[in-house]
């Protein structure tokens, strides 16, 4: 990024799908973070900047660490922000419309606590409308991930996984993938 600067952690996060390429800086202003969306350019043979994301219009604010983990899939794009609302964490969705990604929803479970750090990874198939995220410091750092599904053009929780044999400090749910219909 051209307007990066000591401390921002551009790259910290990366992800790719078609001519999308997107780079989270979890440490920029602050660590309030942005995401980088690049498109690849066939005229010029190159990536250009397409859009900056950042968590707005739901409040940001220094330590939030918006791009901690990014995800990508067809129209679907999905930022992670494990400080957001004092380390409960949240995932935001931006949806493609008319070439841009617009920030669509925040999601965020309603049995976290504070410190749960949901958002510390996250994963989406577009192709099943299927969205994971990880809250590694849940329940005593046993930790968690949550499955989303979508009805129409919004994201609902779909499952809580955890593991019963996770003892405090596993990180159940610190990486997460879904595929189809596996996570």
């Amino acid at each position: 990024a051209t307007d990066r600067s000591a401390g921002d952690l551009f790259g910290f996060s990366v992800a790719i799908d078609g001519d999308y390429a997107v780079v989270g800086s979890p440490g920029r202003n602050s660590a309030t973070g942005a995401v980088y969306l690049y498109k690849w350019s066939t005229g010029n043979s190159e990536w250009q900047l397409h859009q900056t994301l950042t968590a707005s219009p739901y409040g940001t604010a220094p330590g939030d660490e918006f791009g901690f983990s990014v995800a990508i899939s067809g129209s679907v794009l999905v930022v992670g922000s494990p400080g957001h609302t004092l380390k409960t964490g949240s995932m935001f969705v931006f949806l493609l419309e008319s070439g841009f990604y617009i920030n669509r929803q925040q999601l965020q479970p309603s049995d976290l606590s504070v410190g749960d750090q949901f958002g510390s990874s996250v994963s989406v198939d577009s192709s099943t409308t299927t969205i994971v995220g990880g809250a590694r410091y849940h329940s005593s750092k046993k930790g968690a991930a949550y499955v989303y599904a979508a009805s129409g053009s919004t994201y609902y929780q779909q499952q809580k996984l955890y593991s019963e044999s996770c003892h405090v400090g596993s990180n159940f749910g610190r990486s997460v993938a879904v595929s189809t219909n596996t996570v």
